[in-house]
């Protein structure tokens, strides 16, 4: 007991007045002694344990993925395809990323209610081992699509959004990390093409 009664009484002052005249409880007392060794630890509690929450807000990884601005809808392997490209800003890989592509659009129920739906959207590969560049995504608009046979105007009237949601398995900070980008029917291209990658060009957009 000892060794902490001598720390805390070096590291704390307790129990003097400010002229210097002892009090009733002065750190020459076993009360001041225990009132000097609590405050120290406390104090040395207090500071690990704020050091160890802000290190664990700021020092939290993002997936920093880059999102081209507008989806496409076009022809690929013959089919009428949706395809969403992103790039990997990170200078490390993600492993084991999946992507999942939801499409939101205003319906009319039975009763005749207006509400919003929302239903998942199937992609050729939702899956990549290790992204390290680039990723497209394909959505085919075949007879089980929500979008088969919809054109421009028809996403106008249902005012359409997509939302993609990439997560994945940092391999350097060993943590999960996760990305979201959306789009309403105006970001829509019909029959454009995806030339090159996304590029930044300032406040996190890109573009085809």
């Amino acid at each position: 007991m000892t060794a902490p009664i001598a720390s805390g009484w070096s590291g704390c002052r307790v129990g003097l007045a400010p002229t210097g005249k002892r009090r009733l409880c002065t750190a020459h007392t076993h009360y001041g002694h225990f009132i000097a060794t609590v405050e120290l630890f406390t104090g040395i509690f207090s500071m690990s344990l704020m050091t160890g929450l802000i290190f664990a807000r700021f020092s939290r990884p993002n997936a920093r993925l880059l999102f081209a601005d507008h989806p496409v809808i076009s022809s690929h392997e013959g089919k009428p395809t949706l395809m969403i490209r992103f790039a990997n800003k990170r200078h490390d890989i993600i492993g084991n990323a999946t992507a999942r592509l939801w499409l939101l659009k205003n319906a009319v129920s039975v009763e005749g209610r207006s509400l919003r739906r929302f239903s998942e959207l199937s992609l050729l590969q939702n899956e990549h081992p290790a992204l390290a560049l680039s990723w497209t995504l394909y959505h085919i608009l075949d007879e089980q699509s929500p979008l088969h046979g919809l054109d421009a105007d028809d996403l106008a009237a249902s005012e359409v959004s997509l939302v993609v949601v990439v997560s994945g398995y940092d391999v350097v900070a060993a943590q999960i990390v996760h990305a979201r980008k959306s789009y309403d029917y105006r970001d829509i291209r019909f029959w454009a093409a995806l030339r090159g990658y996304p590029r930044y060009h300032g406040r996190g957009s890109a573009q085809d």
